[in-house]
């Protein structure tokens, strides 16, 4: 285990100080809250309010230099030479062979861009990217010092604004600003059931931060929630749904795949399934009867293996209970 890999998060920290009755465990590589009291309370208070998460487990790499974005543009599997200062995007590294070899989001920077990862994938991808820069006037350097709060739900925005921060006009894109004393910044992220922010901080300044949101009325949750979150949004995850063995569109084919950006590691295996149109797996959402399996559990017909299940959610609405995978 690297020291980044091994650590607790900040916020981890201080809520185990202050209540001892929290649920802590690994996840992606740093030690987290699990579950403050009932996950399946805390799933409702993201669909239905606002909540506020530890994101401590996710890291940033600096990427910097004249050739920033030429490198880079030819080391993921989308564009960043598109891509406009204040906005981010969400890419596969690939070997060349093809294979998934971890997964980032970038945040393009006026004058440098930073790429988020899992905690349990910074050194990999890390040493991945230093073997190929040869004669670039490029720069990578892990970000440290640095942690994150999440906050998700249809009153999230207003309650990081009540928190005394701006927030952004739109998915995929973020804005810096100022918070008692200290830069962050506010980004919009993905989601096809809820609005989620991603807020990057000093880890000195998270402790406050985290306090501002939950007196604006935010409610905490932990991964276990976070997770039902994720498989009701069908977002896979690098490490447990998918991994080296996987192409880029056996797992997403639209999201992090842009096909006019030009040529870049790995490139050669993703045009020729596109164009030929054919892959041999496919991930797909399922919904499941008979309660939550152990995993991974593998999916038969007439006792013949055809898939697996690697992720379950199970949840109650107001229309009943399901188990979605």
């Amino acid at each position: 285990m690297s020291e980044i890999s091994g650590a607790i998060t900040p916020i981890a920290m201080i809520s185990m100080e202050k209540d001892g009755g929290i649920s802590l465990g690994e996840h992606l590589g740093r030690r987290t809250v699990r579950q403050w009291g009932d996950p399946k309370q805390e799933f409702l208070s993201i669909l239905s309010g606002a909540a506020v998460y530890d994101l401590g487990y996710r890291c940033q790499l600096r990427v910097s230099g004249g050739d920033q974005v030429r490198w880079l543009n030819g080391m993921i599997t989308n564009t960043i030479q598109d891509l406009e200062p204040g906005h981010s995007n969400y890419s596969f590294v690939l070997n060349a062979q093809g294979r998934i070899l971890g997964d980032v989001t970038a945040y393009r920077c006026p004058d440098h861009i930073l790429l988020a990862t899992d905690a349990s994938q910074v050194e990999a991808l890390s040493t991945h990217f230093d073997h190929f820069i040869i004669m670039d006037d490029v720069e990578l350097g892990k970000v440290t010092g640095q942690t994150a709060v999440g906050v998700a739900g249809p009153r999230a925005a207003a309650m990081i604004s009540a928190a005394g921060l701006e927030t952004p006009e739109g998915e995929l894109r973020f804005v810096e600003c100022d918070f008692e004393g200290h830069r962050v910044m506010v980004s919009q992220e993905y989601s096809p059931v809820t609005e989620r922010f991603s807020i990057w901080l000093p880890e000195a300044a998270a402790v406050r931060l985290w306090e501002r949101l939950r007196e604006a009325g935010a409610e905490p949750v932990g991964v276990t929630a976070l997770e039902q979150l994720r498989v009701v949004e069908g977002v896979p995850q690098f490490g447990v749904d998918f991994g080296e063995k996987y192409l880029p569109q056996e797992v997403d084919g639209s999201r992090p795949l842009h096909f006019k950006k030009g040529c870049y590691l790995g490139q050669e295996i993703v045009e020729r399934i596109r164009s030929r149109a054919t892959v041999h797996r496919q991930m797909r959402v399922l919904e499941l009867d008979g309660g939550r399996p152990e995993l991974p559990a593998a999916i038969t017909v007439d006792g013949q293996a055809v898939g697996e299940v690697t992720s379950v959610a199970e949840f109650a609405l107001p229309g009943g209970r399901k188990t979605l995978a």
